[in-house]
C-alpha cells in the first residue's frame, strides 16, 4: 500500500512493491484494507499501466482490485455530477462556497477523480450563507436533518461544524461546513482565513472554487493530524502534493496555519508524511520539537506496521492535545471532550431542561465507562 499510494511509480517504488508480493501477501484481507485505507484505486492504475505486473498477483484478487475500482469510479463520476448540480445551485443564489476534498482534491492532485475514493461531498460557505446553501441543496433533491428538538438541535449546532444533509437516494451525503475543522480547542476557522487566494477548476463545465495549494497543504496536515491519519490516502494526498511541485511559498504556508492557530498540527502532518513516504520536509517548517516528533514517529509506525488497527480515543486525545497550539486550547478541548455534554449524551440520557447541569456529572462517567470497556479490545477495521 505505501509503495503504490501515488500517481506514478519510481523504479524503487516498483522493486519495494514487487518485494512485498513475493514475500506474501493475503490478498483476501489486501483488497478491502486498501479499499478502506482509500489506495486501491491508485494501486489498480499501477496494474493496468503495466508498473506492477499482474502476473505476480493471484487472478482473483486482481479481478477484485479491478471491479472495485471500477465501482468506485462510477461512483466517483455520480458525485461529481451531483457536485456541478449543487456548484449551479449556489451559483444561480450568489452563495460564495468552497468545495472540500472529494472531486475536486481528486482532480487537484491526480488529475482523475477515479484515483481517489471519497464518499460524501464537502462544501464550505460562510456562516451567515448556512440558511441560504441549506434551502439551495435541498431544492437538488436532499433532506434536511431532523430535528432532536430545540434543545439538542441548539447543542448540534453548537458541537458541530458542520450539517449533514442525505440525499433523497439515500447513496450518499453533502456535509455544508462553516468552519474548515472541528473547533475543539475553541477556535473557529472560516472560509475567511482562505477566501484571498481561492483557485478555480472546472467540474463538468462548472467552475469550483478550491484552495490554493498554500492553503490546501495546511488543510490537509490538520484534517489529517485531526482524525490521527486513520487513512493511509490521508498521507498520501499531502506526499503527492509535495511531489507535484506546487507548494511554492513555504512563507505563505507557515502563514497560513499561523492563522488558523494550527503550527504544530501542521508541523506534525509533515512529520508524519516524511516518515511514511521518506519526503523531504523544507526547513523553513522543520523547527524541532522533540515531544511532537515522537509522536508523529509513532503514529506513522503504527500506520506502516499495523495498517488494520485503529486508535483508540485515548491515543486520538493525547495526540491532539500534543499538536494544539497554546494551552488555552488544550483546556477547552480537555473541557469539550471529557466534561461538556454533547448531542450522545442527550439522546443516549434523555433528560428534562431542567436537569441538564446534570450532564457535565454524567458526561465524564460515560467517557471512564466507554475507555474501561474498550481498554483492552482491539478495534480492527471493518471491510466495507
Amino acid at each position: 500500500m505505501l509503495a503504490c499510494a501515488r500517481l506514478e511509480l519510481e523504479p524503487h517504488d516498483a522493486s519495494r512493491a514487487r518485494a512485498a508480493i513475493k514475500h506474501g501477501i493475503d490478498w483476501d484481507h489486501f483488497v478491502p484494507l486498501a479499499n478502506h485505507h482509500g489506495v486501491l484505486p491508485l494501486i489498480h492504475r499501477h496494474l493496468s499501466t503495466g508498473a506492477l505486473d499482474a502476473a505476480l498477483i493471484p487472478v482473483a484478487a486482481v479481478a477484485a482490485l479491478r471491479d472495485e475500482a471500477t465501482r468506485i469510479a462510477r461512483r466517483n463520476l455520480m458525485l461529481s455530477g451531483q457536485l456541478a448540480t449543487l456548484l449551479r445551485a449556489f451559483a444561480t443564489r450568489n452563495i460564495r462556497v468552497v468545495a472540500l476534498k472529494g472531486p475536486v482534491l481528486a482532480q487537484q492532485l491526480y488529475g482523475s477523480v477515479a484515483l481517489r475514493r471519497f464518499k460524501d461531498l464537502d462544501l464550505l460557505v460562510a456562516e451567515p450563507d448556512v440558511g441560504d446553501a441549506m434551502d439551495a441543496i435541498a431544492a437538488c433533491g436532499y433532506a434536511r436533518p431532523v430535528s432532536l428538538g430545540p434543545d439538542i438541535d441548539a447543542l448540534r449546532r453548537h458541537e458541530q461544524h458542520h450539517i449533514a444533509l442525505d440525499a433523497n437516494s439515500g447513496t450518499h451525503q453533502v456535509e455544508l461546513h462553516d468552519c474548515l475543522h472541528p473547533h475543539d480547542d475553541g477556535r473557529r476557522r472560516t472560509i475567511d482565513l482562505i477566501a484571498d487566494r481561492l483557485e478555480r477548476i472546472d467540474v463538468f463545465g462548472v467552475t469550483a472554487f478550491v484552495m490554493a495549494p498554500e492553503e490546501l497543504l495546511v488543510y490537509l496536515c490538520v484534517h489529517g493530524t485531526r482524525h490521527n491519519w486513520e487513512r493511509i490516502e490521508w498521507a498520501a494526498s499531502v506526499a503527492q502534493l509535495l511531489r507535484s511541485g506546487r507548494v511554492t511559498d513555504w512563507r505563505r504556508a507557515n502563514a497560513c496555519a499561523q492563522r488558523q492557530a494550527s503550527e504544530r498540527a501542521f508541523r506534525s502532518g509533515l512529520q508524519v508524511v516524511s516518515a511514511l513516504f521518506d519526503t523531504r520536509i523544507p526547513g523553513a517548517v522543520s523547527r524541532r520539537d522533540r515531544a511532537l516528533e515522537a509522536s508523529a514517529r509513532a503514529i506513522a509506525n503504527q500506520r506502516a506496521t499495523a495498517p488494520a488497527r485503529r486508535a483508540n480515543p485515548v491515543e486520538c486525545l493525547v495526540h491532539q492535545l500534543r499538536t494544539d497550539t497554546g494551552i488555552r486550547s488544550r483546556i477547552t478541548r480537555l473541557w469539550r471532550t471529557l466534561i461538556a455534554p454533547r448531542v450522545n449524551d442527550a439522546i443516549a440520557m434523555p433528560l428534562p431542561r431542567a436537569l441538564w447541569p446534570l450532564y457535565y456529572v454524567l458526561r465524564p462517567v460515560r467517557v471512564l465507562v466507554r475507555h474501561m470497556a474498550g481498554k483492552h479490545r482491539v478495534n480492527p477495521i471493518v471491510p466495507e
